[in-house]
C-alpha cells in the first residue's frame, strides 16, 4: 500500500520525465507487521498528500528514503519473524537501496541514472510479494 501512495505521487512528474502472491497464515509477527504497516501507509499518505512536480523528485527521493527506512528499522525490530518474514526485510531493503542509488546519481549531476532508478523503485513488487508471502498483506 505504500508503495502504491508513493507511485500516485509520483505519477505526474514520472510522465513529464519518461514521457500475487498467495498470503501465508498469519502469525504474531505478521500481525505486527501489518500494524506498523498500517501506522507507515497513514504517514505515507500525509507527506505525499499533493502529486509531486518533476522539480521536487529528488525532495521525494529523500522523504521516500527516510520513511522506508524508518518502517525498515521499526519492522526489523519485531521479534520471531519468519525466514518469510526475513526475505520480505531483504526485499525492503533492495527497495531502499535503489532509492538510495537514485539519490547518489542525482548528487553527482546524472539525472539518467537519477529518473532510471527511481522508476525502478517505483516498479518494484518485491517487497509486496515478500510480504504478502510472509503474512504480512498490509506491507510492501
Amino acid at each position: 500500500m505504500t508503495k502504491i501512495l508513493l507511485l500516485t505521487a509520483a505519477v505526474t512528474a514520472g510522465a513529464v520525465l519518461a514521457g500475487s502472491a498467495s498470503a501465508a497464515p498469519s502469525n504474531d509477527w505478521s500481525s505486527q507487521a501489518n500494524q506498523v504497516c498500517t501506522t507507515y501507509v497513514a504517514k505515507a499518505k500525509q507527506l505525499f498528500a499533493k502529486p509531486v512536480q518533476p522539480s521536487g523528485l529528488y525532495k521525494f527521493a529523500k522523504d521516500v528514503k527516510s520513511l522506508e527506512t524508518s518502517e525498515f528499522n521499526a519492522l526489523n525490530a519485531i521479534p520471531g519473524r519468519s525466514a518469510s518474514g526475513d526475505h520480505a526485510l531483504v526485499a525492503l531493503r533492495g527497495d531502499i537501496g535503489m532509492v538510495t542509488s537514485a539519490i547518489h546519481a542525482f548528487d553527482k549531476g546524472d539525472k539518467a541514472t537519477f529518473v532510471k532508478d527511481l522508476k525502478a523503485y517505483l516498479n518494484s513488487s518485491k517487497p509486496k510479494v515478500a510480504f504478502a508471502a510472509a503474512g504480512a498483506s498490509k506491507c510492501g
